[in-house]
């Protein structure tokens, strides 16, 4: 029942923008609905408990009512219902004013709690016209406001976890440090192709790092290699798709992997540089994504690396196995996000 009368409600804005769009009539007098603040969500507006069109921040929409009695209400927040007698022919300017918080998934419930709650209010045409046209709020009724580039610049923070870690080095107290091959910090940038709305093709370069867990001030060790990264996800959008779940599994190439050791301040210590092959692995990845209005988006992303690395060349020989062919398998979270760049765009 709830997911029918959703459909409904659904179908019902869409029929009534539709029907906005197309003009005024005979018989209609319009409104302009805006809000200044600047904000994530699209909210839906509502009309004698019918959507009659949705708003978002720093932006604007026009659309057309029957003459007579107008009732405006927010999503289900009771400080913004509005009632109003709207005469033939006349044009009503209606600012929606009060939701600022940053979190913005919860300004719904914080709302209720402000000291000034979220409120509609009719103003003047020539300040709300002025304020429009100064501070380029967008029009909701432009189609290329509801477009994304098909092609995006990505950039990344990466913190891992090495899915092989093994005590390296003993101290004289008993306590042990632990090393592993898989990611522990990173970063990388990449670019995405979205030739349709549900399929997302990435390639992104990846610096990593590992080392000595905990630290030590007498001795480091440091491993190090670049990661070459091709995955096609299967993007579920929702949310107005605003928001977008992505589901992807990948090939990795691993460039130039180094182990750099400086133990030689500890007995039976040495320094030295052991390099390994050149190699590939693969991957699987689960990434969200919220689409910021103004050109881009934030981005978190998590994904489980598979990699087995070679010894190459070195001073010295490794004598263990864990060393010699190291599982370098981890799972790593990704923070970031994407700007939008050039050429055709994907309907949201």
């Amino acid at each position: 029942m709830r997911n029918s009368r959703k459909w409904i409600l659904g179908l019902s804005c869409f029929l009534i923008a539709f029907s906005s769009l197309s003009g005024q009539t005979a018989d209609s007098s319009k409104i302009i609905l805006y809000w200044p603040e600047y904000s994530n969500v699209r909210l839906k507006v509502f009309s004698n408990d019918t959507c009659i069109t949705t708003l978002k921040g720093r932006s604007f929409i026009e659309f057309y009512v029957k003459p007579g009695h107008l009732n405006l209400l927010l999503q289900n927040l009771d400080s913004t219902n509005l009632d109003l007698t709207v005469d033939f022919g006349k044009t009503y300017f209606i600012r929606f004013l009060g939701a600022t918080e940053v979190l913005d998934k919860y300004m719904l419930y914080a709302a209720r709690y402000r000291r000034y709650p979220p409120n509609f209010s009719v103003v003047d045409s020539v300040e709300a016209i002025n304020y429009i046209q100064q501070n380029k709020l967008n029009d909701l009724n432009d189609p290329k406001l509801w477009e994304r580039s098909k092609w995006r610049l990505d950039v990344f923070l990466n913190m891992g976890l090495g899915l092989s870690n093994f005590p390296m080095l003993y101290m004289t107290d008993g306590s042990k440090s632990y090393f592993g091959f898989g990611d522990k910090m990173g970063g990388g940038i990449g670019f995405t192709y979205e030739p349709i709305r549900y399929l997302q093709l990435t390639t992104d370069m990846n610096y990593s790092t590992s080392t000595l867990n905990p630290d030590l001030e007498n001795a480091e060790m440091l491993f190090k290699v670049f990661r070459w990264s091709f995955t096609p996800y299967l993007v579920i959008p929702f949310g107005n798709s605003q928001h977008s779940l992505k589901f992807g599994v990948g090939k990795d190439f691993y460039l130039s992997p180094s182990l750099t050791i400086k133990t030689s301040s500890l007995q039976d210590g040495y320094d030295d540089k052991w390099n390994y092959s050149n190699t590939s692995g693969y991957h699987i990845g689960l990434r969200y994504d919220l689409w910021d209005d103004n050109s881009g988006s934030y981005a978190i992303s998590l994904r489980w690396y598979k990699v087995n690395y070679q010894y190459k060349s070195g001073q010295y020989v490794p004598l263990d196995n864990k060393m010699i062919k190291p599982d370098g398998s981890s799972v790593v979270l990704s923070i970031g996000g994407s700007i939008d760049l050039f050429g055709n765009r994907n309907k949201r």
